[in-house]
């Protein structure tokens, strides 16, 4: 099977995540997961995805997403694991502006059985992006209420997407607390 798992910056996934293939593997379950954005900053030779975030050439975004999704969608096909995840931002929010890069195709050729989003508590996820802004050249300040807008979105967008998979019924998307 295989899944897309978003959710806005700041969630750790690769926490919530690893804990699942853990207890998968307890199970005899093998899962792989694969990060867009982690691919994205591979490819591109960055230490940081906000450069990517920063670029307000949109074919170039685009361009760099569709690279990067193609390349995961070859490393799925050769996996022998029993799921595949693909953790990926289905919007972002930056300088005060959403946007998006995925393009349905690509998702179609994914072919996800199904989708979860992850959520947080919006001041832990603040408090996230505090500290690793720190260490950043590129400083991040989000208010709440622009980090509640953004996880509204992208569950809402991740909604309509999985919608499309699945004959005009929405295909299941689990939203799933990353606690």
């Amino acid at each position: 099977m295989r899944y897309i798992c978003a959710g806005i910056t700041g969630i750790d996934k690769a926490n919530a995540l690893k804990s699942l293939t853990n207890y998968a593997s307890e199970k005899e379950i093998e899962i792989q997961i694969f990060n867009l954005e982690e691919t994205l900053k591979e490819m591109g030779d960055f230490d940081d995805i906000t450069l990517f975030l920063n670029s307000y050439n949109s074919q170039r975004q685009i361009r760099a997403w569709n690279e990067a999704f193609d390349y995961i969608l070859e490393e799925v096909d050769n996996t022998e694991a029993d799921h595949s995840i693909l953790c990926m931002h289905m919007i972002y929010f930056r300088n005060t502006r959403f946007f998006s890069t995925f393009r349905v195709k690509g998702i179609e050729s994914f072919q996800p059985n199904g989708f979860l989003t992850f959520i947080d508590d919006v001041y832990l996820l603040r408090k996230r992006i505090e500290i690793r802004s720190r260490v950043s050249p590129f400083k991040t300040q989000l208010r709440l209420r622009d980090l509640l807008v953004w996880r509204s979105v992208e569950a809402n967008i991740t909604d309509i997407v999985s919608s499309y998979f699945n004959n005009g019924r929405r295909m299941n998307n689990y939203i799933v607390s990353s606690k």
